[in-house]
Order: C-alpha cells, then structure tokens, then sequence
C-alpha cells in the first residue's frame, strides 16, 4: 500500500506519508432523522446506489420518461413528532415534478395490503407513512395533508400535521417510520435533456433561500413546539453514459482524474471531507470496494498511462485484463 501511494503521489506531485495519517474518529451528533428519495426503476434505467439514477440516453429516443418516486422518512428512535413538512425541487427545467399524489384520494378499485407486523388493511389510494387502520380495516388518513406544487420554482411541498390548539402526535402506519412512503410524486424527465448530471434535492438552510416556509422540518413538542432539519439525502440523475475513473466528469480517464481521487483520499484519511459529489466517489472507486483511496488513484494512472502509450479499451477493461 505504502508503494502504491509513494509512486501515485510521485507523478502527481503530492508529498504525503502513511505515517502522518493518523485515525480520526467523528464527534458524536445528536441523532436526526433522514428524509431521501426511492424512484421506481423500469426498463433500462439502473439504480447505481441509493441515491444514484443511471438512464441511458437510449431511453429518452420515444419520448419523456416518467419516474415515479416515494419521499421517505427514517427515524430510527421513532421519535414522536406532531407536524412534518417536506419540501424538494428539480436542479434543472428538464427534470420536471408533476403529479404529487394526495393520500386522500381514491385512485382505483381498493387494494389488501399487510403491513411487516402482519395488519391487513385496504386502500384504494396508496400505502402513506402517516395513515391509520380503522375499524373496518381500511386505511384512513386522520390528519391534516397539505400537498403544494409550485410549477414556477419546479418545487412540490407536503405537510401532515394535526391542529396546533390540541396537537396529537403522528403515528406512523407500519413498524419503522419508512415502511411506507411520506409523499408520492412523478419526475419527469425530458427526451431533449442533454446528458449529464441532475439533482432532485430537499429544500434545507444550506440550498434554499428565502423564509423557513420553503424548507423542509419535522415539528416536535416538549415545553413548546420546537422544529428541527432533519439530514437529507438528494437523488441524482445521471442522463446518457459516463466513464468508471473520470473523477473531474470532463469526458477522458486521465491523470488529472489519478489526482482529484489521490487528493480525495488524502482528505478522508484526515477526517476531512473528500471533495467528491457522491457520483464522483462512485465512478471513482475502481474496484466497487466502497472505498475512493490510493489504489483507485493507481489504477486510473496505470490505465492513462496504458491509453497514452497506443493502449484502447475502457477501464472496465483494462482492469480485467489484469
């Protein structure tokens, strides 16, 4: 391991030692839920990640492609909240939000669901985090639901929340908070959207400006009401294809790649952030290890180093022929 960082850092002009990595242990946060998005994949389009879209370009020569997507909320601790309003937006004017489905809604013939503690319930809406089972072993929705869209700034909104004058908690559906979805909602993606990246991302102090209307929070109740931002986690969209190794997304494998993972890698080891988006740490982790360091840097010099010398084929192909 040691060599392997000595040669990359060599070529790459950087002057770093093992020795002067010492371990880093992140301070301790109070915990906080997560709100992330899950798209429901057909056809050719591949989920890379969690958080991660693949669509080949291929897909959008018939027309739009429409991707259903269920907002979620985890709480692991479950903690009892009484209002939830989560806000999200589309990074670009190909990636349009439509059609954010209202729990209260019939859309069809009524539905036997069994939730993981095995009640049985019917439906003729969908399955929503905050529903309820009555007596007749049907899905109700006993609080307020507040479904927003606002085409203008291609952002969509969705509250629950029970009356301020005599708040009862929410009480979710199934056995963890995100056995069902918070919100449903449709992105449309463009046949014209020109390959690249694209984000759907919640509304939160570090993205959004303007008052704390637009960003999404969970209300809790002690001496008085008091929200909080729970951590968020974004959905990127990658249109068209891309290249395992190209770290700086310009198109080509190259050394200047072997450096952003070598710089990367030395921000971790230190306990700093990487500097990689989460797509760039995902193309930039050659052999899927789960882990963006000094032999993902070698591997992409070894294969610029290859291509430069008459050398063809992709990465991918590089490393099998090894």
């Amino acid at each position: 391991m040691k060599k392997i960082l000595s040669a990359a850092a060599a070529v790459l002009g950087f002057t770093i030692t093992l020795s002067s990595v010492t371990a880093y242990a992140a301070p301790e946060q109070e915990y906080t839920p997560l709100c992330y998005f899950v798209p429901d994949v057909t056809d050719e389009a591949e989920m890379l990640t969690n958080n991660i879209i693949h669509i080949p370009s291929s897909m959008l020569e018939n027309g739009d492609y429409t991707l259903s997507t269920g907002v979620f909320i985890e709480d692991k601790e479950k903690r009892i909240c009484y209002a939830a309003s989560l806000k999200w937006s589309s990074d670009s004017e190909y990636i349009k939000l439509s059609e954010l489905y209202d729990p209260t809604t019939a859309l069809g013939e009524y539905q036997t669901y069994t939730t993981s503690e095995g009640r049985e319930f019917r439906t003729n809406s969908i399955p929503f985090a905050y529903g309820s089972i009555n007596d007749q072993s049907e899905m109700e929705i006993p609080y307020s639901v507040i479904p927003v869209v606002k085409d203008e700034l291609d952002e969509m909104a969705f509250t629950y929340q029970n009356a301020v004058s005599s708040p009862l908690p929410l009480k979710t559906l199934g056995a963890t908070s995100d056995e069902y979805p918070f919100a449903v909602f449709n992105a449309v993606i463009s046949s014209d959207t020109p390959s690249g990246k694209y984000s759907i991302y919640f509304n939160t102090q570090d993205n959004t400006s303007g008052d704390r209307s637009r960003l999404t929070h969970i209300g809790y109740l002690r001496d008085e009401f008091d929200d909080i931002y729970p951590r968020t986690a974004d959905l990127t969209i990658i249109v068209g294809d891309y290249l395992l190794g190209d770290t700086t997304l310009d198109g080509t494998v190259n050394a200047i790649d072997a450096s952003s993972v070598l710089r990367a890698y030395a921000n971790t080891a230190t306990g700093a952030e990487s500097g990689l988006d989460e797509f760039q740490t995902y193309i930039s982790d050659t052999d899927h290890n789960g882990i963006v360091d000094a032999v993902d840097a070698s591997t992409i010099l070894g294969y610029y180093a290859f291509i430069s010398t008459g050398g063809s084929g992709t990465l991918e192909d590089y490393i099998s022929s090894k």
